[in-house]
């Protein structure tokens, strides 16, 4: 074997390998070995997976790209659920790869192949299935980080779906779901977001808190439409999970108010409320001190 160091070096390998079955799978010219109908699944893994180190070959114009984007619709469309977990697992294992593949090719991508896969993923996360929702979830993340305009809707029409998961008894999927809903968010759901995470915190486990309580201190502070709200918010964390809330979290809060002097009196106000608590925490009482 031999490495290959570039793109250059990547194409007269390809083009090593056909694309066999109409265009249906990949597959070798030299070898045709199928795991229960399913034309060598191993080696369309493994071809997907080398694609990915070379994401330019996709931009390049050469004669085999098209018919690169062929194989990869046809794997997105012709994948079944089976009632064989073998032959499931293999057609999924081929279909995450050519998914990912999709994802790593960016934003510049083919708009139709990640359309495609959206849909497709808005399907697999929410399945009963535990290891295909984790998949399907932590892939629509990379998809939802392009930040590509043309799927944003495709991606936010999830929502109800991905919070649902952050009630998930694996932890593992609440990660997923989390980190999503991170990437959906935008100045049009926000609110909505942060307010559901704010809710599902009071009974979130602790293998989850600390991350969910960064998520939703950034979130507000980037998408902040008044600093009430924006305030309100960091007193929630702090009085629902304030061991937490790092420095980092309320000192932003004393930035942003300095910086806003007609909310400052809201703000005295709300803190002398809070502070007036019998079970005020430490850093309730740090922010209160310093407005």
């Amino acid at each position: 074997a031999r490495v290959v160091t570039g793109p250059f070096e990547a194409r007269p390998l390809l083009c090593t390998f056909g694309f066999g079955g109409g265009g249906k799978q990949l597959t070798p010219r030299s070898l045709s070995v199928s795991l229960l109908r399913t034309p060598s699944p191993w080696l369309q893994i493994k071809l997907l997976k080398f694609l990915q180190y070379f994401p330019e070959v996709m931009m390049s114009g050469e004669t085999y790209v098209p018919t690169l984007k062929q194989c990869l619709a046809r794997i997105l469309n012709d994948t079944d659920v089976s009632d064989s977990i073998n032959k499931s697992n293999a057609d999924h294992g081929v279909l995450f790869e050519a998914i990912s593949c999709i994802i790593v090719f960016g934003p510049s991508g083919d708009a139709d192949l990640q359309t495609a896969a959206l849909r497709l993923l808005g399907k697999f996360i929410g399945v009963k299935e535990p290891n295909i929702r984790y998949l399907g979830l932590n892939a629509m993340a990379r998809l939802a980080g392009l930040h590509n305009e043309a799927n944003k809707e495709e991606i936010k029409a999830q929502q109800n779906v991905v919070v649902h998961s952050l009630k998930d008894a694996d932890i593992s999927v609440r990660r997923r779901a989390l980190n999503l809903l991170f990437e959906m968010t935008d100045h049009t759901n926000a609110e909505s977001i942060v307010d559901e995470l704010i809710t599902y915190l009071v009974a979130a486990d602790a293998g989850i808190r600390e991350q969910m309580v960064l998520k939703i201190a950034v979130l507000s502070e980037k998408f902040t439409k008044n600093v009430r709200w924006y305030v309100d918010t960091i007193l929630k964390l702090i009085s629902i999970s304030g061991d937490h809330v790092s420095n980092d979290v309320w000192h932003r809060v004393i930035v942003i108010v300095t910086n806003n002097p007609q909310e400052q009196e809201y703000v005295a106000e709300t803190m002398f409320e809070v502070c007036s608590s019998k079970n005020c925490h430490p850093k309730a009482v740090a922010v209160g001190s310093y407005v």
